[in-house]
């Protein structure tokens, strides 16, 4: 397909309350928007960094810069047949995942709407449906948050991630567990530890949690490695996984259980993937 022409967009959405998480606290969600259309058909794509680089080195604004500075410049007029070639024209810009990721979907949106085909079908999907969980930040206390876990257990979500930071954390979990001793859950600490808090994360591994997400530093995987020998508890990356490479290299370290994979949107809280190399 021919790129002939592309739209780019900023977005900001506030927030009915503020979300809050290891990296700091959110009141609004900030996204970009890319539209890209070739002949008579078009295909969106967004991404969501957030409003500052606190948890990802990539934020709004900067997205949105380097899409229409740099990447959207070199796809126009060109004939894209697959993402991979799409991948490969964006690779010579290091980095920058999120503002490659909004290009990618759009591509990928444009694609399907040429087959006819619903996007999951494009991708080699097999089913429509998904099954999904519900995400919840820190809240002003505990018996909000365990009313909110049981709204969500209650409309049928199969498992919960829980924001994890200092002042939000052991207890928390411990509440959770009380009031939902069969519920599959697991915490998000967001790049907010280090290796000096290990007695911490083995005091979790008596909670049964399905996993720890992202304990350690945003781009880090030997520190991950060591600290999965040292816990039972599966170690799910999430920050630290910024292309197939990265993923690659944590498999062989042993540096996690899981790999939370986000299509650019933050905090849409994917199933992980299970990898199968990896302990």
């Amino acid at each position: 397909m021919r790129i002939d022409s592309m739209e780019v967009y900023l977005a900001k959405m506030p927030l009915l309350s503020p979300w809050r998480a290891g990296h700091g606290d959110e009141s609004a969600i900030e996204s970009i928007f890319v539209k890209m259309v070739s002949g008579k058909l078009a295909g969106w794509g967004e991404s969501s960094p957030l409003a500052s680089p606190t948890c990802s080195p990539e934020w709004s604004h900067g997205v949105f810069l380097t899409v229409s500075r740099y990447l959207a410049p070199i796809l126009l007029g060109k004939d894209i047949r697959s993402g991979r070639e799409l991948q490969a024209l964006l690779a010579p810009v290091k980095g920058n995942q999120f503002a490659k990721a909004a290009l990618d979907q759009a591509w990928w949106g444009l694609h399907a709407r040429s087959r006819s085909e619903p996007l999951w079908k494009s991708l080699g999907g097999t089913t429509a449906a998904v099954k999904v969980g519900a995400d919840f930040g820190v809240k002003d206390s505990i018996p909000e948050l365990l009313a909110a876990v049981e709204g969500a257990v209650k409309a049928g979500y199969l498992r919960v991630k829980l924001k994890y930071r200092p002042g939000w954390a052991l207890e928390m979990v411990k509440a959770v567990r009380a009031a939902f001793p069969d519920l599959v859950f697991h915490v998000d600490c967001n790049s907010t530890y280090t290796l000096t808090d290990l007695d911490m994360f083995k005091a979790l591994d008596g909670y049964r949690l399905a996993m720890i997400e992202q304990p350690l530093m945003h781009d880090d995987l030997v520190d991950h490695a060591t600290l999965q020998k040292q816990v039972t508890t599966p170690i799910c990356l999430d920050e630290s996984i910024t292309s197939g490479a990265k993923a690659r290299k944590a498999i062989a370290l042993e540096s996690c259980a899981w790999i939370n994979i986000k299509p650019a949107g933050w905090e849409t809280s994917p199933m992980p993937w299970r990898s199968t190399n990896c302990a």
